[in-house]
């Protein structure tokens, strides 16, 4: 990292000044002087971007909060300095967050300030030329461009940066988003790409969804520079990036210069010579967007040979994978993509049976049938119907109208009857592609979030569209509980339904709502696949558990004092049943680890070669018959499966320790979403179907949730696994029969 920005020579600088402007030439030529970095100039007044971005804001962001990463990279790099000397290999890779973190921002911040400018300097004049096409190919028109950044600084939670950027291979423009603290112009600097895990891009604009520059003024619409776009973005300045950036377009005497004076790539990979402070040889990062470090440093100390960039077991996975990327892992067969491309022309695909909106009805209307019924017998059929089907029922045809009267209608209306009127009005949803049907009012309310719906913890106010009863407790949004402190509301399980059944721009796509988070020392991560309309989703819940725990050990960690549940996943009918049980018992299976402190480890290795046993150092575990299976809830589409794994502990990054961790994974069906009330997976997830039982064994036989689940996700054939009863003998005794807690 420090390599990246300390890099002030004269071949950086003569390099730097081929380009067309001196001032877009570069920032980072500009914001470091002797070694530190300062803050850059502007070419502006704070109070020149108003109304678009208040003075206030401006100099707030500028003296504030970028002074701030300055000031910490600074003293990061004193500090690394320090290490350095001392040779302290371990505060060296300690401080590199910090000098990522902090050369990131002010890299990033130097490069926004370029960004913007007012209007008598060029700022939000439309694009022309190259650029113009480019931006029309890419995106259709420069309004659907600024919608769709705006759209994703908006999906960025917390703090971070959304670039446009421009694809290497293909000469598309893209819209890629990162982390606060990601630097890509170091990898803009360095012809380097973007992220490891894309194709190679260029850096042409971003724009920030801010942290600590979002105060509040007299000005309400200022709070965001993401929306600054017409009179902040200087589109002149991004097509000087452009051509500067494209190696194909570099044309003059100025160019020939800078290619003759960069330094070859042999020269730069093997490197070799005295230490210096600009040359650390930093562990580099293994994430994709991480900050790129100076290849071949070496440490001062010669006896310390440089990290690879992959270990070699890993290096021999991925030439494996690379390899055999193509071939069919059961049958050993090469896959043929347009094999496959062609074959759709010439057979016939099989009609989808759960797309009911493509099915057209042309049997020859029924109108004579109807009215051969008097009025006094259609009017006993309706009594016999709950207010939604009564009001479906007059809603199918004139005559029926014309024999009900629209009196069902108005009944939905009633405070009694709000839950129907939300499964009559489910039914035209496909109708409101910009509206989401609100259950607890029974109305179809305007999203305020269109396309940018993003799923948070259960305390973070995430309205996706304004309600009256938002904060109403009396009528609570239906919901499922996912873990201690996270719900997924039935909103997200309609979006993402929508979206599949009818497009894009009715939801958002079911991998959206994906998450993986931390709290009270358990891990969650959540998958959702939509299999046949259905929403299904996986909870993987993990924690780390000591050897021999007593009763009341064992409670402590698998059930949260707060609300009395489990930590992981569970449905409503975990207290009925086995799995809590199931849950003591994989618990109890975890061996003691061998002592090998003196001479204990030869004393082992004797014992097992006197019984004739293979020698294993490290104890594993073996689960019984009772807790090894698969429980399927037999109330709810609910599976689950519990597992003792040997995992690394990485809470200390200088030691490498393995313990025993104790996995509970679920997998459920959350029904179709068309309504919490008709749903009959839904309610019974939730317990709310009282008056009809769900039979879990009856509606999937020996087919399984978990196997469907995860053969979308992969080509291998899944080994069977037992299924048993979650509640094998059908007793609800409740918290004091079963003795759960």
């Amino acid at each position: 990292m420090a390599a990246s920005l300390l890099r002030t020579s004269t071949r950086s600088a003569l390099r730097a000044g081929a380009s067309a402007a001196p001032r877009a030439a570069g920032v980072a030529g500009t914001t470091f002087c002797r070694g530190k970095a300062t803050l850059p100039d502007l070419q502006y007044d704070f109070g020149a971007l108003e109304p678009s971005i208040s003075g206030k804001i401006m100099e707030l962001h500028y003296k504030n909060h970028h002074q701030t990463y300055v000031n910490n990279y600074n003293a990061s790099v004193e500090k690394l300095q320090e290490a350095q000397h001392k040779g302290d290999i371990a505060a060296q890779i300690a401080l590199k967050p910090a000098i990522n973190f902090n050369g990131g921002g002010h890299l990033n911040h130097s490069l926004f300030w370029e960004n913007l400018a007012p209007k008598s300097a060029g700022g939000g004049e439309p694009p022309s030329g190259a650029l113009s096409k480019a931006v029309n190919d890419s995106f259709g028109s420069v309004e659907q461009f600024q919608s769709l950044m705006n759209a994703a600084l908006a999906g960025i939670q917390g703090s971070g940066w959304a670039w446009l950027v421009k694809d290497k291979q293909t000469g598309g423009l893209a819209i890629k988003t990162y982390a606060v603290w990601t630097m890509t112009l170091t990898s803009y600097r360095t012809r380097t790409p973007l992220s490891a895990s894309s194709s190679p891009c260029w850096v042409l604009m971003r724009g920030s969804m801010p942290t600590t520059c979002n105060t509040r003024t007299a000005r309400p619409s200022t709070s965001r520079p993401s929306g600054t776009w017409l009179t902040g973005r200087p589109w002149r300045s991004v097509s000087l990036r452009e051509q500067r950036d494209d190696p194909g377009e570099r044309r003059g005497f100025r160019a020939f210069f800078a290619s003759a004076l960069r330094p070859k790539k042999s020269r730069q990979v093997l490197r070799k010579g005295g230490f210096s402070t600009s040359t650390p040889d930093l562990r580099p990062s293994t994430s994709s967007s991480s900050v790129y470090t100076a290849p071949g440093a070496r440490y001062p100390d010669d006896d310390v040979p440089p990290m690879p960039s992959l270990a070699p077991l890993e290096a021999h996975r991925a030439k494996y994978r690379a390899i055999n990327a193509g071939k069919d892992t059961q049958l050993g067969e090469t896959r043929d993509p347009t094999a496959m491309l062609h074959a759709l022309g010439v057979q016939e695909l099989e009609h989808d049976p759960n797309a009911p909106y493509d099915v057209h009805d042309h049997r020859p209307p029924g109108e004579s049938d109807i009215a051969s019924l008097s009025a006094d017998l259609w009017q006993h059929i309706a009594d016999e119907l709950n207010p939604a089907d009564r009001a479906s029922l007059i809603f199918a045809s004139k005559t029926l109208l014309s024999r009900l009267g629209p009196g069902a209608w108005w009944a939905l209306d009633e405070p009694d009857n709000i839950p129907y009127k939300g499964d009559f009005l489910a039914s035209q949803d496909r109708h409101y592609p910009h509206h989401l049907l609100c259950f607890p009012c029974g109305v179809f309310h305007r999203r305020t979030q269109e396309g940018a719906e993003r799923l948070q913890p259960a305390g973070t106010v995430n309205p996706l569209f304004d309600c009256p009863n938002a904060r109403n407790s009396a009528l609570p949004s239906p919901r499922h509980r996912i873990t201690h402190g996270r719900v997924l509301y039935f909103a997200f399980v309609q979006l993402s339904i929508r979206a599949h059944r009818f497009g894009p721009r009715y939801g958002i796509p079911a991998e959206t709502l994906s998450r993986r988070w931390r709290r009270d020392g358990w891990w969650h991560n959540t998958r959702y696949y939509i299999h046949r309309n259905h929403l299904l989703m996986r909870v993987v819940s993990s924690t780390f558990a000591e050897p021999g725990l007593t009763p009341s050990a064992q409670r402590m960690l698998l059930y949260s004092r707060e609300d009395y549940w489990p930590y992981f996943s569970a449905c409503a009918h975990w207290r009925d049943g086995e799995l809590m049980n199931v849950c003591k018992c994989a618990l109890g299976h975890i061996p003691q680890p061998r002592a090998t402190a003196g001479l204990q480890g030869l004393e082992h290795r004797a014992k097992d070669k006197y019984h004739g046993r293979t020698h294993n150092p490290n104890a594993l575990t073996t689960l019984c018959g009772r807790c090894r299976p698969m429980r399927r809830c037999p109330e709810c589409p609910s599976e689950y499966l519990v597992e003792v794994k040997l995992t690394e502990d990485r809470s200390d990054p200088r030691a490498l320790r393995f313990r025993q961790a104790i996995v509970v994974t679920r997998w459920c069906d959350l029904g179709d979403g068309t309504s919490p009330h008709t749903s009959p997976e839904w309610s019974a997830c939730n317990g709310e179907n009282a008056d009809q039982p769900f039979d879990s064994f009856a509606k999937f036989s020996k087919r399984s949730i978990a196997g469907t689940f995860e053969a979308a996700f992969t080509d291998d054939t899944l080994p069977g696994q037992r299924m048993l009863s979650m509640n094998p003998k059908g007793k609800k005794l409740g918290e004091e029969g079963t003795g759960w807690y």
